[in-house]
């Protein structure tokens, strides 16, 4: 799917969020699939995806076990402050 990159009247970019289904991630067969649940503004997305990316280049989430422990990771106040919250992240392991 295409994401919508329009800009509204502020210059803000709104991605179109994507929809997923453990149907979508059999039918594919890939490990993990990640995505919003509602649209965000792609500064927030940016700066959350960052954090996210390094997680994942920074240890092997090849299993399931350790995708679920970085899902729970990233939704942890603590250690992004709710940004995954606040922007309806979602990761389906």
């Amino acid at each position: 799917m295409e994401a919508n990159h329009e800009a509204d009247m502020n210059g803000i970019y709104c991605l179109e969020t994507v929809w997923f289904d453990e149907e979508f991630k059999d039918r594919t067969g890939v490990t993990c699939v990640s995505g919003y649940t509602k649209d965000v503004d792609s500064n927030m997305a940016w700066a959350f995806e960052l954090m996210y990316l390094d997680e994942l280049a920074r240890k092997n989430f090849g299993n399931r076990e350790t995708l679920l422990t970085l899902q729970r990771h990233l939704h942890d106040k603590r250690a992004y402050a709710g940004l995954a919250d606040e922007l309806g992240f979602r990761m389906l392991v």
